[in-house]
Protein backbone atom coordinates (compact mmCIF):
# COMPACT_ATOMS: atom_id res chain seq x y z
CA UNK A 1 0.00 0.00 0.00
CA UNK A 2 2.46 2.54 1.04
CA UNK A 3 5.83 0.66 -0.25
CA UNK A 4 9.05 0.22 1.78
CA UNK A 5 8.45 3.05 4.76
CA UNK A 6 11.06 3.30 7.52
CA UNK A 7 10.22 2.58 10.83
CA UNK A 8 10.90 0.93 14.26
CA UNK A 9 9.95 -2.32 15.79
CA UNK A 10 8.48 -1.65 19.15
CA UNK A 11 6.46 -3.49 22.25
CA UNK A 12 3.14 -2.42 22.05
CA UNK A 13 1.45 -2.45 25.68
CA UNK A 14 -2.74 -2.52 26.25
CA UNK A 15 -5.18 -2.89 28.70
CA UNK A 16 -6.40 -6.31 27.76
CA UNK A 17 -3.60 -8.23 25.73
CA UNK A 18 -0.07 -9.13 26.38
CA UNK A 19 2.74 -7.08 25.57
CA UNK A 20 3.56 -7.74 21.63
CA UNK A 21 5.78 -6.62 18.80
CA UNK A 22 4.28 -4.48 16.35
CA UNK A 23 6.21 -2.24 13.51
CA UNK A 24 5.54 1.42 14.28
CA UNK A 25 5.91 3.85 11.13
CA UNK A 26 4.75 7.59 9.97
CA UNK A 27 3.16 7.61 6.52
CA UNK A 28 5.35 9.18 3.96
CA UNK A 29 2.66 12.16 3.52
CA UNK A 30 3.07 12.73 7.34
CA UNK A 31 -0.80 12.31 7.79
CA UNK A 32 -1.13 8.87 9.64
CA UNK A 33 0.52 7.09 12.48
CA UNK A 34 0.84 3.18 11.78
CA UNK A 35 1.16 -0.05 13.70
CA UNK A 36 1.28 -3.59 12.37
CA UNK A 37 1.90 -7.25 13.00
CA UNK A 38 5.28 -7.68 11.89
CA UNK A 39 4.51 -10.77 10.26
CA UNK A 40 1.26 -9.79 8.52
CA UNK A 41 0.27 -7.62 5.76
CA UNK A 42 -0.68 -3.70 6.86
CA UNK A 43 -4.24 -3.02 8.22
CA UNK A 44 -6.06 -0.27 7.23
CA UNK A 45 -7.67 -0.24 10.93
CA UNK A 46 -4.36 -0.02 12.20
CA UNK A 47 -3.30 3.57 11.95
CA UNK A 48 -4.51 6.89 13.43
CA UNK A 49 -4.46 9.96 11.93
CA UNK A 50 -1.22 12.43 13.43
CA UNK A 51 -3.18 14.88 14.32
CA UNK A 52 -5.22 13.43 16.80
CA UNK A 53 -2.08 12.72 19.24
CA UNK A 54 -2.18 15.42 22.24
CA UNK A 55 0.55 14.24 23.98
CA UNK A 56 3.29 12.06 23.86
CA UNK A 57 5.21 11.44 27.30
CA UNK A 58 8.78 9.68 28.14
CA UNK A 59 9.10 6.78 30.50
CA UNK A 60 6.96 4.68 31.90
CA UNK A 61 3.44 6.78 32.72
CA UNK A 62 0.79 4.81 31.99
CA UNK A 63 -0.79 2.01 34.28
CA UNK A 64 -0.08 -0.36 31.46
CA UNK A 65 4.02 0.12 31.73
CA UNK A 66 4.13 0.47 35.27
CA UNK A 67 2.73 -2.87 35.51
CA UNK A 68 6.40 -3.92 33.60
CA UNK A 69 9.17 -4.50 35.24
CA UNK A 70 12.91 -3.48 34.66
Amino acid sequence: MWGCIPGQLMTKHSNTAPPRPRHVFITPDLKFLCWKNPKKPLDEKTRMKVYMIREIQIGRVTQQLQRKKR
